[in-house]
């Protein structure tokens, strides 16, 4: 029989303090890579930045072969520390490093062996990358140390504290575009970037590893010997559906790139990578709130709350994660092509066209966002991952079928069909699966949202078109940009105010959390 934690749950301004900082972190994380991507492509050219965009694509798919186990950290930890099973959660922690370990051990033999034929398909020569075989080997090295500081992490997220891991972030991103800024013009080789993340990616991890210590003590492992079976079995339960999960995800995200470097070449992966980056501020930002919320959840999850309590948290969710969302695609998609010509400093051709379409595709996915949630605190991804399948499969049926005719623009029409329908797909069955009115909880609020977007974005693209007039002036372009931002919110807000968006709950939370910001240890 389960018993509930005398452990009270968490605050609702814990989640919002984490998210507000973990989406403090996303914009600064994400503004150095509006600094750097400029600079990697002047310095490394459109050859050479397309080739880095799809080797460190390929961080992603080494994720696929973990089975799981890094996405059953987080859910697993936070759930025994809920129930102050410490001894459960050094466990887990102690397993997470042996498994990578033995991880890296079995499968670097077989990454060298295959690295030459990587590299052959992906296009990838020695007069676009020197030794690219070797870069296989490395980028599988960086995997690796990053799949160990994702432990570390996971360790600071069971305890609620994902505002440390997110500072941390920061920091370490500064110091990655300083060192990309410094040797990348000094340095223009792939070699020299993928250096700058390993500078990176070993300051984050030094600097969580010491919060871990100084928030849970130097006692984080346990022997090996103490680790039970049933335990095990208990991560790879869960872990094989995550991981079903991830393939998908990441066939569904990161395909597309090695598609165009194979079918069109590599010189074409620049102008969807770059469009790609500024459409996944739609997704980056919205999302980090999913990651507050996933330990809070789960912890509702291990206390046995109430259908009704959950439902609550649904919808309270869904409605930050969708005007989050709509608010950003809103604004870029009105002013894609000023802000790619601003940033480039240069025009990209039908990057602005492929920002659009992208957006409208990521909008639509994230409204599964909370529903994902609420599976995996459950431990029953099951439907995530038929859902992830779906648009997976889609995607890349479309975009094969599309890519000779219609080349880059097909890629983008795939996205967009697994994106929409694979989305609506997984809606449907979460709804009816957990008896959670989807007009109640959703429908009733989203239209107004969607609306309001739609009209400011039109407002902002045509008053865009009428006062810059094709200007290419940083400064023009800055200062119409801001006054163009400036004027989607009003228009955005005021939409929402006419349409009476707003609720009494809305404004309490707001209060709440400023009046607990100080007390926040």
């Amino acid at each position: 029989m389960t018993t509930k934690s005398s452990k009270p749950p968490i605050a609702r301004s814990r989640v919002a303090w984490n998210t507000g900082i973990g989406s403090a972190s996303q914009i600064l994380i994400l503004g150095t890579a509006f600094l750097t991507t400029p600079v990697l492509l002047h310095a490394l050219g459109e050859v050479k930045f397309g080739a880095y965009a799809v080797i460190a694509s390929l961080t992603m798919y080494f994720g696929i072969l973990d089975l799981g186990i890094g996405g059953s950290l987080t859910r697993y930890m936070t759930f025994y520390s809920e129930r102050r099973q410490s001894t459960e959660v050094r466990a887990i922690t102690t397993f997470g490093f042996i498994f990578y370990l033995t991880f890296a051990i079995v499968l670097l033999p077989m990454v060298i062996m295959t690295s030459e034929s990587i590299t052959n398909f992906l296009g990838l020569d020695t007069k676009t990358v020197s030794h690219p075989d070797l870069l296989i080997v490395y980028v599988f090295g960086l995997f690796i140390f990053s799949s160990f500081g994702g432990i570390i992490s996971a360790r600071l997220a069971s305890i609620h504290r994902l505002d440390v891991v997110s500072i941390n972030n920061v920091l370490a991103v500064i110091a990655y575009a300083i060192s990309v800024i410094v040797l990348t013009p000094r340095y223009p080789a792939v070699e020299t970037v993928l250096a700058c993340i390993a500078i990176q990616q070993t300051i984050s991890i030094s600097l969580n590893l010491f919060a871990v210590f100084r928030l849970c003590g130097f006692n984080i492992l346990v022997n090996p010997i103490k680790i039970s079976v049933h335990r095990i079995r208990e991560l790879f339960g869960f872990g094989i559906w995550s991981q079903l999960n991830s393939i998908c995800s990441v066939l569904n995200m990161e395909a597309d790139k090695v598609i165009i470097s194979s079918q069109l070449g590599v010189s074409q992966v620049a102008p969807y990578h770059v469009a790609n980056r500024l459409a996944l501020l739609s997704r980056a930002l919205p999302l980090q709130m999913l990651g507050s919320l996933l330990p809070d959840v789960t912890a509702r999850i291990s206390r046995n709350d109430s259908q009704q309590e959950i439902a609550a948290v649904y919808r309270r969710g869904s409605r930050a994660l969708m005007i989050f969302t709509l608010l950003i695609c809103g604004f870029l998609g009105g002013s894609a092509s000023s802000v790619l010509l601003l940033w480039l400093s240069r025009p990209l051709p039908w990057a602005a066209e492929i920002c659009v379409a992208l957006l409208i595709s990521y909008a639509v996915n994230n409204a599964t966002g909370l529903g994902t949630t609420i599976l995996r605190a459950r431990g029953t991804p099951q439907a995530e991952t038929l859902y992830s399948a779906l648009s997976a499969g889609i995607n890349i049926a479309v975009t094969i079928v599309l890519i000779k005719p219609f080349g880059v623009t097909g890629v983008v029409a795939g996205t967009i069909c697994g994106n929409v329908i694979g989305s609506s797909f997984f809606l449907i069955i979460f709804h009816r699966r957990t008896k959670i009115s989807w007009w109640q909880t959703m429908g009733c609020w989203l239209w107004k949202v969607i609306f309001a977007a739609f009209s400011s974005a039109m407002l902002v693209y045509f008053c865009l078109q009428l006062f810059l007039r094709g200007s290419t002036s940083q400064p023009i372009l800055l200062a119409g940009i801001a006054a163009s931002g400036a004027l989607y919110i009003i228009g955005f807000g005021s939409i929402l105010w006419i349409t009476k968006f707003f609720e009494d709950e809305d404004k309490a939370l707001i209060s709440q959390l400023f009046k607990k910001i100080p007390r926040i240890r």
